[in-house]
């Protein structure tokens, strides 16, 4: 019987990331100056336009800190290179090396994230669950495809071979993010439209609670495959039902108790009103 031998891979593959910037840290701090200050003065003319230094100088410094202290969150901390072996990862970054053994990669995948108001370009991050944290690198290669191509096929090849996952419970897709959110907005906006009827907000109440409760039943529908989203599903078709159901049982006329709520809370609004102008004549 034939059987399948997987080749020993070298030692270490070790890709090699390129600066994000590419420059020095003084070109980099010139940089941020220069385009905090073009930001800044753009700001200045179309908001402000007061000549006078404080006012000119407050924008071009505001600028200034605004782009510094973005860049430095940005690049503070680069992927230099990511070893590949048969422990595991070795991911070097500007703070440290740090190793990360196979048997504690709990999930990983790569993830393609649209870039706004770029003309349909991506960019591309790893994200790997491990040793009880998320990591999400963006490693930068040449401007050729090559060294990205191996890269990703090489460690696509070790996550098959060791049967890593795509997602984990600490390491969700981003439909099973997105079907959480539409079951939290489902579950506020019941508890939302109970609290505003019990404060006597019942026009509104209504109102927004079934605007925030469909809501979350369509994003429930974009998510059906998920199990979470089932479930808000079939607890809406029996809201719909059962209050339909109660509706037409009592013989209730919605119309009229709409018009009833708005009369309601008009006149206690105008009562308000009246007490509220007593007072101030009366002081």
């Amino acid at each position: 019987m034939d059987t399948l031998v997987r080749e020993s891979p070298p030692a270490m593959q070790t890709f090699r990331c390129q600066f994000p910037d590419g420059g020095s840290a003084a070109k980099q701090a010139l940089a941020y100056v220069v385009l905090g200050a073009i930001l800044g003065a753009f700001a200045w003319f179309g908001i402000d336009r007061t000549i006078s230094f404080p006012h000119i100088g407050g924008w071009l410094g505001g600028g200034i800190v605004v782009c510094a202290t973005l860049g430095w969150l940005v690049t503070r901390n680069p992927v230099l290179s990511i070893g590949i072996d048969d422990a595991g990862l070795t991911i070097e970054r500007g703070s440290g090396t740090r190793k990360l053994a196979w048997t504690e990669i709990e999930a990983a995948r790569f993830q393609e994230y649209s870039l706004p108001n770029t003309g349909g370009q991506t960019i591309t991050c790893l994200l790997l669950r491990a040793a009880g944290e998320n990591f999400e690198l963006t490693p930068e290669f040449s401007d050729d495809d090559a060294t990205r191509e191996a890269f990703e096929e090489a460690l696509l090849r070790e996550f098959e071979f060791r049967d890593i996952p795509e997602t984990s419970q600490g390491l969700p897709s981003f439909e099973r993010t997105l079907s959480l959110i539409g079951a939290w907005l489902f579950a506020a906006s019941i508890v939302g439209l109970l609290a505003a009827h019990a404060a006597g907000f019942h026009t509104l109440g209504t109102i927004f609670g079934l605007a925030s409760l469909f809501s979350g039943s369509v994003v429930a529908w974009m998510t059906r495959r998920q199990r979470t989203s089932r479930i808000v599903l079939a607890a809406t078709a029996a809201l719909i039902l059962g209050g339909s159901a109660i509706l037409w049982a009592c013989r209730v006329n919605v119309r009229e108790v709409l018009n009833k709520w708005e009369w309601v809370e008009r006149r206690s609004s105008t009562s308000g009103e009246r007490s509220s102008g007593e007072r101030s004549d009366g002081r």
